[in-house]
Order: C-alpha cells, then sequence, then structure tokens
C-alpha cells in the first residue's frame, strides 16, 4: 500500500524517496563530485549518501530526472547513474549502473570505509 502511495504522489511530482524501498544500506559520505554528459563537465556537487545501488547528492546547475551522467566522485570512482528523483535544492537520488562485478568491488570498498573511518548508515 505505501509502494502505491508512493507512486501516486510521484505522478503529481512529489518526490517522495523511502529507505523502505531500498535493497541495500546507504552510508553517508560526503565528497566532492563532477557531473559529465557526452563527456562534458556540466555540474559539480557534494555527495551525500551512498551504497551498492545508487547515490545521494546536491549538484547546480539543475540535472533531468531520468537522464543518464557520468558521477565522478572523487575519493571513490566513476559512476554511470540514473537520476530517479530529484528533491528541493538540486538534492538527487540516482540509481547507479553497475555490473555485478563493480557492485562487489564496490560493496568491498564500502565496507572497508566502514571500518577504516567509521561510516554510519543513512537514516
Amino acid at each position: 500500500r505505501g509502494l502505491q502511495s508512493d507512486r501516486a504522489l510521484n505522478g503529481l511530482g512529489v518526490s517522495m524517496p523511502s529507505k523502505f524501498n531500498r535493497r541495500s544500506i546507504r552510508y553517508n559520505f560526503s565528497a566532492p563530485v563532477d557531473v559529465s554528459l557526452t563527456q562534458r563537465r556540466i555540474a559539480y556537487g557534494t555527495l551525500i549518501d551512498i551504497s551498492v545501488d545508487g547515490i545521494g547528492f546536491k549538484a547546480s546547475p539543475p540535472l533531468v530526472v531520468g537522464e543518464t551522467y557520468l558521477v565522478s566522485i572523487r575519493e571513490i570512482s566513476a559512476f554511470q547513474c540514473k537520476i530517479m528523483h530529484c528533491s528541493s535544492y538540486n538534492r538527487y537520488g540516482a540509481r547507479l549502473l553497475l555490473s555485478d562485478n563493480r557492485k562487489r568491488r564496490l560493496a568491498q570498498r564500502l565496507e572497508a570505509a566502514v571500518q577504516e573511518l567509521g561510516l554510519k548508515p543513512s537514516d
């Protein structure tokens, strides 16, 4: 029922990202990001959180929901991402478009960062 409500609200242009719809744990992580389209940087911003399935970040100028971009996270790597939603103040939720192998490597890096840096799950 909650998912149907979220879909109905999304149809009205209301963004309803939900931690209950996530398949993996997101970790709070701040790092600079550059956003590119067709090998040209078009935006810059700050990573807010990351998981093996997606990222949350702020970027300016505005991006297009539904578009796929290359998002370079300076302290981690560059990923093809599809923008899934945008909330106020240019805060985006994006799905990482990764092969299973890259997803496993990212999971290992996140696990190491939890141990080394004490990353905490986001709310």
